[in-house]
């Protein structure tokens, strides 16, 4: 068994499906957010932000550029949605248009406008980020699968690399 080349495919397969579980496991980090309750941002009052950070949301999927900023400038670290993220809270249909980086607990003053300045419609609205213990979980399984396929292809190669010295040996 140790010197069959299929062991590289097994070691190949060992990765491909530990990262694949490993994804799996990290985006149900994100579950929680298609259906937590999504408070209303108004104008000029602050909202409430804990270490983990929120997401930003609206209510009408945006064709132009939006941009969700906190007072004072950069209080907030925000960055754009990665990925289209819905949730359906009541009678509103949300959009995920940004989260935090690295938030710091407070309160914080936060608008989000489109560049355009055009007329605006939209609401807006923000909940808090789910932990991402999840995500670390995910990681985890991932490498430890990469560690196990580079063990099997170590240990095959060793095996494989062995069995032809003995052979050179043994043949006249």
């Amino acid at each position: 068994m140790r010197t069959n080349p299929l062991c590289y495919l097994a070691a190949f397969l060992l990765v491909l499906g530990g990262w694949i579980a490993a994804a799996a496991i990290a985006a149900t980090s994100w579950e929680n957010l298609h259906t937590t309750s999504i408070t209303r941002i108004e104008n000029g009052k602050k909202i409430d932000v804990t270490a983990r950070g929120v997401a930003f949301f609206t209510d009408i999927v945006q064709e132009r550029d939006v941009t969700c900023r906190s007072n004072p400038e950069k209080a907030l670290k925000i960055q754009g949605a990665k990925f289209d993220l819905l949730n359906d809270d009541g009678d509103h249909r949300w959009h995920m248009l940004s989260t935090t980086i690295g938030a710091k607990a407070g309160s914080y003053a936060v608008a989000c406008t489109p560049k355009d300045r055009s007329v605006d419609t939209a609401s807006y609205g923000y909940a808090e980020l789910p932990s991402f213990r999840n995500a670390t979980v995910g990681k985890g399984i991932g490498s430890i699968a990469t560690l196990a396929a580079a063990i099997l292809a170590g240990w095959t190669y060793w095996g494989r690399r062995t069995e032809r010295k003995l052979a050179s040996f043994e043949s006249p």
